[in-house]
């Protein structure tokens, strides 16, 4: 899956000349507000469980969250159309949560770990 976030130039800014730390928790109270908001499409469990079995992954370039199944880029570009099993799904779930939450979560990051 290949979701993409467009920071404004100041949320940009400011993410980079924070501590590796504020990155962190930036991308684990994002995972953990999509969990909890129950945003991801629930059928089987497997996309929700695949997400948190993983958690917040580092590679060369920073951190990254997903939901890890074969299936997973299918299901998340499906759209406002789509009978989900939860309706609480929101298609598109990261990027939905985090235009709701982005501004909040970064806010609590920087003000607990700078």
């Amino acid at each position: 899956m290949n979701p993409e976030i467009h920071y404004n130039t100041k949320t940009f800014k400011l993410l980079m000349n924070v501590s590796d730390s504020v990155v962190y928790a930036v991308a684990r109270q994002t995972l953990d507000m999509v969990g909890s908001s129950k945003a991801t499409a629930y059928r089987s469990g497997e996309t929700q469980r695949s997400m948190y079995s993983r958690g917040v992954q580092a590679d060369a370039q920073g951190y990254y969250i997903g939901n890890f199944t074969n299936y997973a880029s299918y299901v998340y570009a499906m759209g406002n159309s789509t009978h989900w099993t939860n309706e609480q799904t929101q298609p598109q779930w990261f990027d939905a949560i985090w235009k709701q939450y982005g501004d909040m979560i970064i806010d609590n990051c920087v003000r607990r770990y700078l």
